[in-house]
């Protein structure tokens, strides 16, 4: 069983939505390809610090907001605490990442809430199997199992959502669907 449940450890303080591909191993072939079609496509605005962006100028139309007149900071602050889009590396391996809003997991067998996690995954003590992270039944939308995803910061969960033309974009560039997360 693959250890990848190092995001268990760490849960974000922040709030961010996740974009994420269908298949957890996926990696674009060309992350600078990407990374220029989300510009063109206007999510993206200049880099600002390493895998940081500042929102594009289509932003606003492509992240959809509830309510009338949504406030939302998106000048650059050292605190990191406004909106912006962080692109990273690919990891080697599909990494779990959960939200501090998640709960626990359940059995993906019997359903049965399970305990704490041990080295390399989680126990059903009532069906006596072990599982990884990933493939425990947690909180829809509060966990993320990838290699590569886009974080778009300060964003909580029931606050936004991107377009089916942003996601419709993002799957043809990959060709498989993409999942929204929000940790």
């Amino acid at each position: 069983m693959t250890n990848d449940i190092s995001g268990l450890s760490k849960p974000t303080a922040a709030a961010r939505l996740v974009l994420s591909p269908g298949d957890p191993d996926y990696v674009p072939a060309d992350l600078r390809k990407l990374v220029e079609r989300l510009t063109d496509f206007g999510l993206l605005g200049t880099r600002w610090k390493g895998h940081r962006f500042l929102v594009g100028k289509r932003f606003m139309q492509e992240i959809v907001f509830v309510g009338c007149s949504p406030f939302l900071r998106v000048d650059p602050r050292d605190d990191l605490d406004f909106c912006h889009i962080e692109i990273p590396e690919p990891t080697v391996e599909p990494l779990f990442y959960r939200g501090p809003q998640c709960g626990g997991p359940r059995c993906p067998e019997c359903r049965t809430p399970l305990g704490e996690a041990l080295p390399d995954g989680f126990h059903c003590d009532v069906c006596n199997k072990s599982f990884s992270a990933h493939a425990c039944l947690w909180r829809p939308g509060r966990t993320v199992h990838a290699r590569f995803l886009i974080s778009i910061w300060n964003i909580h969960k029931g606050d936004a959502r991107p377009t089916e033309g942003l996601l419709q974009m993002l799957e043809t560039f990959s060709g498989m669907p993409w999942k929204i997360g929000f940790l």
